[in-house]
C-alpha cells in the first residue's frame, strides 16, 4: 500500500551496504524510501561493521550518519521490551528479533522486510514480513 510505513531489520541495511550487488541494489533501494528503524538496528549494524566487515570507528560512524539520515530512527523502551517479552513467548521468536517486530508494531509499520522470519508470515495481526531477497 503506497505510503504506508515499513521497517527495515537490521540484515536489510547491512545488505545496502554489503559486497552481493544484487542484495545491496535492493536493499539501497529500501533505505531510500525512508523506512522506519530502531536504535537496535543501528547498534547491530555498527557490531556487524566492526566484528565482521572490520570497520574502525570513523567507517562506522559515517555509515550510522548515512542510514540516520535516510531513517526514521526510533528509541527502544522498556514498554518495547515488554512488548518483545511477550512476542518471545507467544510466537517462540528470539528475543532481540522480537524486539524488532514490537518496535515496528508500536511505530505503526504495516509491514517488516527481514531475512529472520518466516515470509508472509502475520504478527500481531498488523504486521506483515516481508523476505525482500526472495
Amino acid at each position: 500500500m503506497p505510503g504506508a510505513k515499513f521497517f527495515l531489520d537490521s540484515n536489510v541495511v547491512l545488505y545496502a551496504i554489503g559486497n552481493d550487488a544484487g542484495k545491496r541494489d535492493i536493499a539501497a533501494g529500501l533505505l531510500s524510501r525512508h523506512p522506519v528503524i530502531s536504535t537496535q538496528v543501528l547498534l547491530e549494524t555498527a557490531n556487524v561493521c566492526k566484528r565482521k566487515f572490520g570497520l574502525d570507528v570513523s567507517a562506522i560512524k559515517n555509515v550510522l550518519g548515512i542510514v540516520e539520515s535516510t531513517a526514521d530512527v526510533r528509541l527502544i523502551t522498556s514498554d518495547s521490551i515488554r512488548h518483545a517479552l511477550e512476542f518471545a513467548e507467544r510466537y517462540g521468536f528470539t528475543v532481540f528479533d522480537s524486539l524488532i517486530a514490537a518496535t515496528a508494531i508500536e511505530a505503526g509499520c504495516t509491514t517488516l522486510y527481514s531475512e529472520d522470519f518466516q515470509h508472509g508470515q502475520k504478527i500481531a495481526g498488523s504486521l506483515t514480513i516481508i523476505d525482500p531477497f526472495r
